[in-house]
This record gives structure tokens, C-alpha cells and sequence, in this order.
């Protein structure tokens, strides 16, 4: 049985974890997000489900 995401709340996405969801690092584009501010979750690989 699958459930939703609790780190992305079902969105697949969350926060940059490096830029804080800023988009930059020290005035330059954050190498992690590309400047995009979100990344995959890293807990559910973006499937917005996890299993139990």
C-alpha cells in the first residue's frame, strides 16, 4: 500500500536543500537546483508516494 509523501506533501518536488529555495549561492546560480529553486524529493524520487 502506497501513501503520500510527508517530505513533499505529494508534489514530487521540495525545496532546494543547498540554496534554501533561493535560487542563487553566494550571488551566483545554485549549481544544485540550477537556479530552478526546487529539486526532486529525494525521499519518494518524485513519485509523490512512498511505500509502507
Amino acid at each position: 500500500m502506497a501513501k503520500q509523501c510527508p517530505q513533499c506533501k505529494g508534489t514530487g518536488q521540495m525545496k532546494c536543500p543547498r540554496c534554501d529555495a533561493s535560487g542563487e549561492i553566494q550571488k551566483k546560480r545554485c549549481y544544485y537546483c540550477q537556479g530552478y529553486r526546487y529539486v526532486i524529493c529525494t525521499l519518494c524520487r518524485g513519485d509523490k508516494v512512498i511505500k509502507e
